[in-house]
């Protein structure tokens, strides 16, 4: 993480997820909003080879530390959940391009919201046409 004053930018930490494992690909999608980051690990296999996840960061004065690790509600081998991030205030999305909830890699989107701390998931979405190779989720916005 990075801060800038005036014109010049200075390293302030780096994240690390406290359950780090090679070929997870952490930071492979991150989104900042105000005191919160979110960072996608797609590669995550703690539901299976690649179920993937995403740690959400808070910072308190200049110090940022993991506040949660999310996983999708239906957690399965392969989806890359994680593979998009992003975060607004108390709502979050997260992708998962190949999760096979339609068709095989039709994909999907989770919907997070905060109270205080903790994180909920509130909904999942495809597409209502869903076909097979459509990779919903690839990228994510709110």
């Amino acid at each position: 993480m990075f801060v800038r004053t005036g014109t010049t930018w200075m390293q302030q930490t780096e994240l690390v997820a406290a359950d780090a494992a090679d070929g997870d690909n952490f930071g492979g999608s991150v989104s900042l909003d105000g005191d919160t980051a979110f960072v996608g690990a797609l590669r995550d296999d703690d539901a299976g080879s690649e179920s993937g996840s995403a740690y959400v960061f808070v910072r308190t004065g200049s110090t940022w530390s993991q506040q949660v690790k999310l996983t999708a509600s239906d957690p399965a081998a392969g989806e890359r959940f994680g593979v998009s991030v992003d975060v607004q205030g108390n709502t979050a999305i997260i992708g998962a391009d190949l999760d096979t909830g339609a068709v095989a890699a039709s994909g999907s989107a989770y919907v997070f919201t905060r109270t205080g701390s903790v994180w909920s998931q509130q909904a999942k979405i495809g597409a209502s046409d869903a076909a097979s190779a459509d990779y919903f989720g690839v990228s994510v916005a709110i």
